[in-house]
């Protein structure tokens, strides 16, 4: 059953997506955070004092030092006497935010709370060292620090997820051609929702220096693929067997990207009244081992429509997390997905995820998508490394106010 109190997402706002080794490295993970959180005060004008607590996703937080919430929230301009903490849950972190938010508004314990999800380009381990780097290095060359990857016991439940692409593309028919297909349709979509100004609404302008230290305002998502790329896969037209999978070795990228949003009751609501603005209705989670946490999404997903009794179809919009060609596909033949409903405005599988903000810039991007369309019913749902899948269904405020 929906939330016994109504929780609005308010003033939802991002930094803009920056590639591994793209964008300008100059703003670091506290600027980026910091300008999320400005960002999300100043759409929903409100004063930070007004402020009850911030709440941070991000994916390998120790890396850049403790409690990172709390220097966002000083540099966002938060009052110090602010609560403010850091969520680490990998892919999960930001949505696990929005989630504790919502919490805090049903038991009465704040009015306004920030939730909010950071991911950089992160620090590397070299071959052979124990010291991180800075971010930079080429992909292939890159590894996140060892306290997250480098344990028997964690290596042998996280680690499988490339692998069991292949399993995927058996059990669900997925040829090559077809994951071919769904990239340069999904690249299509990204590049029509850049090129034609849809996304503009949710990015705060992000100013970052170059060598020489001229300031310059990124406004826009850094367009991952060009078009020799795009061109190469529409010649694709013949068909490849299954031995030759996974997925043409496409996997998502890490990208620097911070999301936030407000988080309030339906008397705040009231009175702040800034669109585009989003109801939670419900949010659940589940358990997805290894063998199926690639579209462990599934469970959550099903889970959620028992609780609320609303039917996949009435869903007008699926903001869904993947981070393979073959997973993505997965999802739309296991639920029976219309894929006009899914991502949109491109994927994640495409245009990489900024994997600590992964679940709050889906919430961002989907609530302004909704207003757009006018549509009522939009869903997030993602699986992390960590076996764990999350779902939250969302009702067009503004639409909901007119039933």
């Amino acid at each position: 059953m929906p939330l016994k109190k109504s929780v609005y997402i308010i003033a939802p706002m991002r930094t803009p997506l920056g590639a591994w080794g793209g964008l300008p490295t100059s703003p670091t993970p506290v600027d980026l955070g910091a300008a999320a959180v400005k960002g999300t005060l100043h759409a929903a004008e409100l004063a930070a004092a007004n402020i009850d607590g911030l709440i941070f996703g991000c994916a390998v937080g120790i890396a850049e030092g403790s409690n990172l919430a709390r220097r966002v929230s000083h540099f966002g301009g938060i009052p110090r006497d602010t609560s403010a903490y850091t969520i680490d849950q990998t892919c999960g972190a930001g949505l696990q935010a929005i989630v504790n938010a919502a919490q805090a508004i049903q038991l009465d314990e704040a009015s306004h709370v920030i939730a909010a999800g950071l991911e950089r380009n992160l620090p590397y381990l070299p071959p052979h060292s124990d010291h991180p780097t800075s971010a930079g290095c080429p992909r292939k060359e890159c590894r996140t620090p060892r306290h997250e990857y480098g344990h028997p016991i964690l290596d042998d439940l996280i680690g499988k997820t490339a692998p069991n692409q292949n399993d995927l593309a058996r059990q669900y028919s997925i040829r090559v051609p077809e994951q071919r297909r769904y990239v340069l349709q999904n690249w299509n979509r990204f590049q029509h929702a850049c090129r034609e100004g849809r996304l503009a609404s949710e990015i705060v302008p992000l100013p970052v220096s170059d060598q020489n230290g001229h300031v310059q305002w990124v406004e826009q998502d850094e367009l991952i693929f060009d078009n020799q790329v795009a061109a190469n896969l529409q010649s694709v037209t013949t068909g490849v067997e299954h031995d030759d999978m996974p997925d043409l070795e496409h996997v998502s990228g890490s990208l620097r990207c911070a999301a936030a949003l407000l988080v309030t009751n339906q008397q705040s609501f009231r009175h702040i009244q800034r669109f585009p603005a989003c109801r939670i209705l419900d949010f659940t989670t589940a358990g997805a081992s290894s063998s199926v946490m690639e579209i462990g999404a599934t469970l959550a997903i099903r889970k959620l429509l028992a609780r609320t009794g609303i039917d996949l179809k009435e869903i007008d919009l699926i903001e869904l997390h993947e981070s393979f060609l073959g997973e993505a596909l997965a999802y739309l033949r296991e639920l029976r997905l219309d894929p006009d409903k899914v991502n949109v405005n491109g994927s994640a599988a495409l245009a990489g995820r900024p994997e600590g903000s992964a679940g709050t810039k889906m919430v961002v991007t989907l609530t302004h998508e909704m207003q757009r369309r006018e549509a009522r019913f939009g869903l997030v749902a993602l699986c992390d490394r960590r076996e764990t899948a999350m779902a939250m269904l969302l009702e067009n405020a503004q639409r909901y106010q007119r039933l």
